[in-house]
């Protein structure tokens, strides 16, 4: 599983602990002012193959909104994202019909790798029933996965409580994606599947997320992950 997104003062938990009522404006629902900052506490089990299940709770997942630059012709919006020093930053545009990543740039890397087709974070219009079609390469050791599925808004009234506070009128958006890919050394073909669900609050961005991956043969692996706000920061 990919890493993605603790606890400071209680005075910051305490001021994020309410909302204003849902203003159904898009980008209230994922903030791209250079400067807005989360962070969140990450639970993750996972077992890979025949290997021992692995465990880690309470690591800590940052993102960070950079200023805007040009990419190819195009204004876009870093996100940096900061997993126990892993860092990785994903390059985003706001559409009429939601908030894409285009490219991608690991620490690591002097290369942009720009995305064949636009990876949707949250579709618009931020209401029930909205969705958004889903196209991503996920790594399995050295094989590319290519998933492919949808993004659903299944609520826009959800409450949610994580440790930066309480958040009302909350967007639940759950994804669905899977894919197959044949395994070298004649593992043969093997499926992964993943679903994510997700809580969007307005004004804030991402609150929550747990996720859950899993293969078949499911003696290949699986996994799950859950992560939850601990502060934010406006930019």
């Amino acid at each position: 599983m990919n890493s993605t997104r603790l606890a400071t003062a209680l005075v910051l938990a305490m001021a994020t602990a309410t909302v204003p009522a849902c203003r159904r404006e898009s980008q209230s629902y994922h903030p791209l002012a250079a400067g807005t900052h989360w962070e969140y506490r990450v639970s993750e089990r996972a077992q890979h193959r025949d290997r021992p299940e692995q465990r880690a709770d309470g690591e800590i997942f940052t993102e960070t909104v950079l200023p805007a630059r040009e990419l190819n012709g195009r204004t876009v919006i870093p996100l940096q994202a900061d997993m126990l020093g892993h860092k990785a930053t994903s390059f985003v545009v706001e559409r009429r019909d939601g908030i894409y990543a285009v490219a991608r740039q690991e620490l690591d890397q002097q290369e942009i790798k720009t995305h064949d087709v636009p990876q949707c974070l949250l579709p618009y219009p931020p209401v029930k029933e909205v969705t958004c079609d889903l196209e991503a390469p996920e790594l399995y050791e050295t094989t590319e996965f290519k998933l492919t599925g949808v993004a659903h808004i299944e609520a826009d009234d959800e409450v949610v409580t994580v440790p930066a506070g309480i958040y009302h009128n909350c967007l639940r958006i759950r994804a669905e994606a899977s894919g197959s890919a044949r395994l070298p050394d004649r593992l043969g073909t093997v499926s992964m599947k993943t679903e994510e669900i997700q809580w969007w609050a307005p004004g804030v961005g991402m609150v929550k997320t747990q996720l859950k991956q899993e293969m078949d043969p499911k003696s290949f692996g699986w996994g799950t992950r859950t992560m939850e706000l601990v502060s934010f920061k406006s930019g």
